[in-house]
């Protein structure tokens, strides 16, 4: 393969200078020279490439050899035809970019050397005949070019191009004095010389001579020379590099001594690993070039640098005569890898480790120990050593440690890049499958084994992942001897593995694979099974919450020592204030930090609610401050924690909870991404997190992975590390004796109680990240080993019981659910989010419906779930957009009874639960057969809870407060003997109500809402009646929240009365006799169906039948409503309740179809129909002849059933069509983060977060930045809420809002205006994201999760090339586009495929889309061989994809036809160049696809764009004012 491109052409009269690279292979270099062909009409003229010059700029990498450059002068060929460029070897052409060739001014070249005692030297490069000279303060000096420089690329043609000068100082004064006799250079002043070529300045130097440098004159020896081409400097380290010509039997005599001199100091160094340079043939009389390199001590001084060669008796000058340092550079190399590992070699300054990235990888330090005769390099050792050798285990170690769910032998690809201080040095590419043989020869009783092998290795031992399910369970050595495989030459070292199984499923339950896999394979080993019925590995956990007070509130000291460490610290003490919740101080104490920043943060922390700041004058070590600590805590149970932590959301409920889940526990640990034993998943190992993953997403993660298992270990971790204060008691404090510096302290202290009989357990709950050892450096290594000694010294079991670390079963499944969680959150690219219970009881009506409205709208920030319970069994199901997951069911062995309400086992089960899921908030949407011991359990635990009034069940079991005469109660009872009917109970299940149970009923009540954090009801009315029934409420926080409803759209159904006609009354819902059944049955019964049409729709009672006037259309799904309306054609509705409802779905459904209403005038009815004028409203003691009256009165006056009409056409407008799901979640979202804010234990609460509308341009086949920029998350200040522009802003039923943020190109001029008025009147805050930064819109989740991506197969011999575009709604690229692929279709080269464009036109195809955008983008990218794309969102898409992508052309959209006609046939040639170089698009997609996942994961828009918001608003500061009457509209 021959690559290359011409950089320079330029035209001097009849000259042209030609200048680029080429990539050839060595070997074909070596074989025969490159020529280079310009081709301009008939004209051919062929150039042979002579002078070729390493290009440092172009190294070799994916599998291209390293690039070469030239510089050409040639006679020109007459101007006028286009000219082009192709590069000649052998009998293969390959043409040169760009073409045609642009040709350009020429432009000369040169340099000039510092002048020394011999003169002035240097070069010129120019065409022949024209003028150079040197300017000496003005005074121009011809130049005579006529010495050879050998060490120059330029090449004019001639055997020695003689490009060089040299100026003696004698000459330059002759000539200056025959001007101005009276002149002197060596006056001690600075003097100019300026060297100037075809009449341009080339350089120019500032110097100072002396009298001392005049020399007589020396004829040199033309067999010696040299030249410095390397020198470079950085600190005390200097790397000489140059050549060197001297006859071969003198170097032979003795090596030659290269002589460096800075002023007074002066180096020598024997030349001892001189290389021959092939660029420096010999020439003449000149001996061959050899070249040195030098590795050496600087010394300390700044004084300019000479070099001299001593060679023999001769003492050889080396130009240039000053050296000037020019910054270090690393070089390295590296080998192919092969199955024996990775080889190479690197110089870099002294004390730096080179690295090894794999793939993104954290990186490899690379260990340099070596040597490499066949380098240059001399360090001044014997044996120089700059190699390594990495064994391939220790690059797939490497991979499994970033990147569990990847195998380094699975066969795919990887990119292998040698980092040298920041520098790249080398690329490489790996792909490489194992050769693996063996057996899972038995699964059962308990274990798993077999044997494995690499086949043609017999003495290497293999080692073997057990995977359950298809995640690992545990690693082993297949390392017992089988004497039959060794038999058979198959392994001769090991090969036999055993591996004990759990007895219980780790995971849900169900049917459990078993497969053997080779570590750091991709296949598995024949013999994989499936265990069956093994029982849930579920401990029982709902006694914790017991075993917790009745508030919750365990005193607890966090303790941190404090030593220097100022950033870590901040980030430690700054992730406890945001989430430590409960009970809690923060004691800080400071062990003699020498950090100045230590005590500005200190300072900024004091004064916190809970927090104390302690100093110790003298620095008394780790132990000792703790000790401190643990004492100043009083009788606090301590939470000892180390300052190089993070920790997430209710990390403190709960360790608490695990420190008090057994009556012995003494100390409880949390997890860590890095801690050693307590490290998940993997044991030992610094852990990373996906990279779109905080430290919030892991602890989310880790939780919602838990089983709870607590195990069972003999010593806690001291970096998070819970105390309870009857271990202190029992067994004192740290021992600071023994311990002084920290490292086994707390082990001791565990040892010392678990002997007292204590227990300690692994909270596989809480995860809390670790930096580890920020502040002890480099001590770790002694402070460790000095603690094991004591440690084994005092406890000869030490050793055997902390073997359950690695080997414990319950270990094992805690690691398996923390990897299984992490795989799939990296496959999905998922985003782990607070978990909300939602609790219900039914499953249809409006209260369940309406909450999965809720919890849909709601689950782009909280992962929502739901408890239901019939009072017999309980389920919880996590909800998903597609319908309820059922996670587990539990039947009680007795079910619940109203009259207490309550049910230990419920309590026992649903605190297990609680527990078990970590969920973060419960909401109670509705308490009817559940316990009323939930809401004690969640405030045993921590845990918020939310309580929803629906209905009035809280009050009275009646749910609607009609007593037994059906009159409306208020809650008190009214007079009368007969017994109220509870509506949900089973009769012989109620104690007798009235003036009696209910007392009972309401004390039960208000116990457990007492406990509640907060209250929602949906109407005011409904407020009123319990606030009477409850009257605490009214200190707490108890807000109204309509319910929001999202319609497809908004239609006008109701037909117009005429008297030609029945009037059609369309009685909705489940209509019941308290739903005015009877008032609907009465009236009917009146009219006979002669004027008056009832269509009943829904469910009915005893109250209706089908009689003349009633139409009976039985149950209807809500989403069929509208298509029910229009069969039948209703002129208004009726929603007749005799009691107050809380909210009425059914008047909603009716609107939004267009029917005016006719209702009751009770509680949300009549709140509702007030504001709007949507209906009727009727008195609810209003006689049936009345209501009858009225709707024949309105069969007879259309005009006034049209004004009501028109009233729900406004409605419609406003509140209908943007009071939707969306703005109900804003305000139960506010709510939400404003109870688990309160909850914080050393911050006030926070202001409430402020709402954002946004509004965006469509999208097309990617979200819009601003669509990704303002995706909502609980850890934000602002919640992003996206309108339309016919949004009826200060319109207070369609939802709170703080500003509006609008996309730069969501409106025209004009419409953007009149948003800018409509703000101004609403009082809102307009925010235009054109002044934000808003990024590249790609979501970091998605793009960076592991979903593999097949590689690219090369696409069908007989078939065009398929082309992938990404086109934006309005895309102009795509018309531009046309040509191109009309002639690539046309000559069967390439198709293009577009994604997001216009339907298929005759010279592209639309690409299937549909899905998940990032999927289906994997998709198209698999199903292609090129992308292409312009610079931005979608290049960057395609290239995450793997595609090698190309960019358009700048000028293909220009306005000048000529440059877009050159951009098209540039695009045109490109692209089929790429389909005819696979290894480029190789390279394109490697380097595209890093680059791609680098620029995404590098700018995720989120805290610094809700900064900019924040401050922006803060600084508009609007003034709201009264909102306005009426909507703020305008029309466009």
């Amino acid at each position: 393969m021959i690559q290359g491109h011409i950089e320079v052409f330029a035209r001097h009269g009849d000259h042209l200078h030609v200048a680029g690279w080429l990539r050839v292979a060595e070997e074909r270099l070596a074989e025969d020279p490159p020529r280079l062909l310009l081709v301009s009409g008939e004209d051919r003229r062929e150039t042979p490439l002579r002078r070729l010059r390493e290009r440092r700029d172009l190294p070799a990498k994916d599998g291209q050899p390293a690039g070469r450059g030239f510089q050409l002068l040639i006679e020109a060929p007459p101007a006028g035809a286009p000219m082009h460029a192709c590069l000649c070897l052998g009998d293969e052409t390959a043409p040169l970019a760009p073409s045609p060739l642009r040709e350009s001014p020429f432009k000369p070249r040169g340099g000039m050397d510092a002048p020394d005692g011999r003169g002035i030297r240097g070069w010129v490069f120019q065409p022949p005949g024209a003028e150079a000279s040197v300017l000496v303060d003005g005074t121009a000096l011809p130049l005579a070019l006529g010495l050879p420089r050998p060490d120059l690329p330029f090449d004019d043609g001639t055997e020695t191009p003689l490009l060089g000068f040299q100026l003696p100082l004698e000459t330059i004064l002759a000539r200056l004095r025959a001007d101005a006799p009276g002149r002197d250079l060596f006056d001690g002043e600075p003097h100019e010389f300026v060297l100037v070529a075809s009449g341009q300045e080339i350089t120019r130097r500032a110097v100072t001579l002396a009298r001392e440098m005049l020399a007589p004159p020396v004829r040199p020896d033309p067999r010696f020379g040299g030249h410095v081409e390397v020198f470079a400097r950085e600190g005390g380290f200097l790397h000489i590099g140059g050549w060197l010509r001297a006859p071969e039997e003198v170097l032979a005599e003795a090596p030659p001594r290269l002589v460096l001199t800075w002023g007074e100091e002066r180096r020598e160094w024997p030349l001892r690993r001189l290389r021959e340079r092939r660029d420096l043939p010999a020439q003449g009389e000149r001996p061959a070039g050899r070249g040195f390199q030098l590795l050496t001590e600087a010394p300390a001084t700044e004084a300019p640098a000479s070099a001299t060669l001593l060679i023999g008796e001769q003492a050889v000058p080396l130009t240039p005569a000053l050296l000037e340092p020019a910054p270090f550079r690393p070089r390295g190399g590296m080998d192919q890898p092969d199955r024996e590992g990775l080889r190479g070699w690197v110089v870099d300054l002294a004390g730096r480790q080179p690295s090894l990235l794999l793939e993104g990888c954290q990186p490899l330090p690379v260990p340099l120990n070596l040597h490499r005769p066949d380098l240059p390099y001399d360090d001044g050792t014997e044996q120089p050593a700059f190699g390594f050798h990495l064994p391939l285990e220790a690059l797939a170690a490497a991979l499994r440690q970033d990147r569990p769910e990847e195998a380094l032998f699975d066969g795919r690809p990887r990119e292998l890049v040698l980092m040298a201080s920041g520098t790249e040095l080398a690329r490489r590419s790996l792909a490489m499958r194992l050769d693996a043989i063996g057996m899972l020869e038995r699964v059962g009783n308990g274990e798993a084994s077999g044997w494995l092998a690499e086949r043609g290795r017999p003495m290497q031992a293999q080692a073997v992942d057990l995977l359950l399910d298809g995640t690992r369970w545990a690693s082993v050595e297949a390392a017992i001897p089988r004497p039959d495989l060794a038999k058979h030459n198959i392994i001769h070292r090991g090969g036999g593995f055993r591996i004990a199984l759990p007895s219980l499923h780790p995971g849900e339950g169900g049917p459990l694979p078993v497969a053997a896999v080779p570590r750091h394979g991709a296949d598995s080993i024949p013999g994989a099974t499936v265990l069956e019925g093994l029982p849930p590995w579920r401990k029982d956990r709902g006694e914790v919450a017991w075993r917790l007070p009745a508030d919750g509130r365990v005193p607890v000291s966090v303790v941190i020592p404090i030593h220097n460490a100022a950033a870590e610290l901040e980030r430690c003490v700054e992730s406890v204030l945001c989430h430590t919740t409960g009970p809690a101080r923060l004691i800080l104490v400071d062990d003699a930090s020498t950090q100045p920043e230590i005590a500005a943060l200190l300072r900024r922390w004091e004064g916190l609610p809970g927090v104390e700041i302690h100093r110790q004058a003298e620095n008394q070590g780790f132990t000792r401050t703790a000790n401190r600590g643990i004492a100043l805590a009083g009788r606090d149970d301590v939470v000892l924690l180390n300052s190089d932590t993070e920790v997430g959301p209710d990390w403190l409920d709960g360790l608490r909870a695990a420190a008090h889940s057994g009556p012995r526990t003494g100390s409880a640990t949390a997890v860590s991404n890095n801690a050693g034993v307590v490290s998940v998943p993997e044991f030992n190992a610094a852990n990373p997190m996906p990279p779109w993953f905080g430290v919030e997403e892991m602890a989310r993660l880790v939780r919602g992975a838990a089983l709870s298992l607590y195990p069972a270990v003999p010593t806690g971790h001291g970096f998070c590390l819970y105390l309870r204060r009857a271990l202190l008691d029992a067994v004192g404090v740290l021992d600071a004796e023994a311990f002084p510096r920290g490292y086994g302290e707390e082990n001791d202290l565990c040892m010392r109680a678990l002997r007292a009989g204590f227990e300690h357990v692994v909270d596989d709950r809480s995860f809390v990240w670790h930096q580890r050892s920020a502040s002890f450096g480099a001590e770790k290594a002694a402070l460790i080993a000095s603690a094991r000694t004591v440690l084994d010294e005092r406890y000869p079991e030490y050793r055997a019981l902390i073997r359950v670390f690695e080997g414990d079963p319950a270990m094992l499944a805690m690691r398996w659910r923390v990897r299984r969680a992490l795989d799939r959150a990296s496959a999905g690219g998922e985003v782990p989010r607070p978990r909300l219970l939602t609790v219900i009881s039914t499953e249809s009506g409006g209260t369940p419906q309406t909450n999965r409205d809720l919890m849909e709208a709601l689950s782009d920030r909280y992962e929502p779930w739901v408890l239901r319970c019939d009072s017999r069994t309980i389920t919880l199901s996590r909800h998903r957009a597609s319908g309820a997951e059922v996670v587990e069911t539990h039947a009680l062995e007795r079910p619940i009874e109203p009259a207490t309400h309550r049910s230990g086992e419920y309590d026992r089960l649903v605190g297990d639960m609680l527990l078990r899921h970590g969920f973060e908030l419960v909401h109670v949407r509705h308490i009817l057969w559940h316990s009323l011991g939930l809401v004690e359990l969640c405030r045993r635990l921590g845990v918020p809870v939310v309580f929803s009034f629906h209905d009035f069940y809280t009050a009275c079991p009646t749910v609607k407060l009609l007593d037994a005469e059906g009159r409306f109660c208020a809650g008190p009872c009214t007079a009368g003997e007969a017994d109220c009917t509870a509506e949900l109970w089973k009769p012989e299940t109620m104690p007798p109500l009235r003036h009696r149970f209910v007392y009972r009923w309401q004390a039960m009540m208000g116990e457990a809402l007492e406990g509640c954090d907060a209250f929602i009801t949906t109407s005011p009315s409904a407020r009123e009646t319990l606030l009477a029934n409850f009257p605490f409420l009214a200190g707490r926080d108890f807000r109204v929240i309509p319910h929001g409803r999202s319609f497809a759209r908004m239609e006008m159904l109701a037909a117009e009365p005429s008297l030609d006609e029945k009037l059609r009354v369309l009685v909705p819902g489940n209509v019941s006799a308290s739903k005015g059944g009877g008032l609907v049955a009465a009236m009917a019964e009146l009219d006979r169906g002669r004027e008056v049409e009832f269509h009943v729709l829904g469910a009915v009672d005893s109250s209706l039948a089908t009689t003349p006037g009633i139409v009976l259309h039985g149950r209807y799904d809500r989403a069929d409503f509208a298509s029910h309306v229009a069969r039948i054609r209703p002129h208004l509705g009726a929603v007749l309740s005799l009691w107050p409802e809380t909210y009425c779905h059914t008047l909603t459904e009716c609107w939004a179809a267009g029917l005016p209403v006719m209702a009751t005038a009770l509680g949300a009815l009549a709140e509702r129909l007030t504001e709007t004028p949507g209906g009727w409203l009727v008195d609810r003691w209003m006689e049936p002849e009345a209501m009858l009256a009225l709707l024949r009165r309105l069969r007879r006056e259309p005009g006034e059933v049209r004004a009501r009409r028109n009233a729900v056409m406004d409605w419609q407008a406003t509140t209908g069509r943007h009071r939707d799901a969306a703005a109900m979640a804003v305000e139960y979202d506010q709510l939400y983060r404003e109870v688990l804010d309160r909850r914080r234990t050393f911050q006030p609460p926070a202001s409430p977060p402020r709402v954002v509308l946004t509004l965006d341009a469509p999208a097309g086949p990617l979200p819009t930045p601003l669509a990704v920029a303002t995706r909502n998350a609980v850890s934000r200040p602002f919640i992003f809420r996206r309108i339309t522009p016919s949004f009826p802003l200060g319109h207070a039923p369609a939802g709170p809002a703080d500003a509006v943020l609008v996309a730069p190109d969501a409106l025209g001029p004009d419409d953007l205006a009149a948003l800018r008025r409509r703000c101004a009147a609403a009082g809102l805050p307009l925010l235009e994201a054109g002044d934000l930064d808003l990024g590249h819109g790609l979501e970091a989740a998605p793009w960076l999760s592991t979903e593999p991506s097949a590689p690219a197969s090369p696409p069908p011999e007989d078939g065009p090339f398929p082309v992938l575009y990404l086109a934006t709604p309005e895309d102009p690229a795509l018309p531009a586009l046309r040509p191109v692929f009309e002639d690539l279709t046309a000559l069967g080269v390439a198709t293009l495929h577009v994604i997001g464009g216009p339907p298929a036109g005759s010279w592209f195809r639309p690409a299937d889309v549909e899905g998940d955008t990032v999927a289906a983008l994997r998709r198209a990218g698999r199903a292609h061989r090129l992308g292409l794309a312009r610079p931005g969102p979608a290049m960057l898409a395609l290239q995450a994809t793997g595609l090698p992508v190309l960019s358009l052309p700048p000028d293909l959209l220009s306005d000048d036809p000529k440059a877009a006609e050159l951009a098209r046939y540039a695009l045109l040639r490109d692209l089929a160049e790429l389909t005819a170089d696979a290894p480029r698009r190789t390279a394109m997609a490697v380097e595209g696809a890093r680059a791609a996942r680098a620029a995404i994961q590098a700018a995720p828009p989120g805290r610094e764009l809700d900064a900019r918001i924040a401050a922006l608003l803060d600084h508009a500061a609007p003034s709201k004012g009264p909102q306005p009457a009426a909507p703020v509209m305008e029309e466009a």
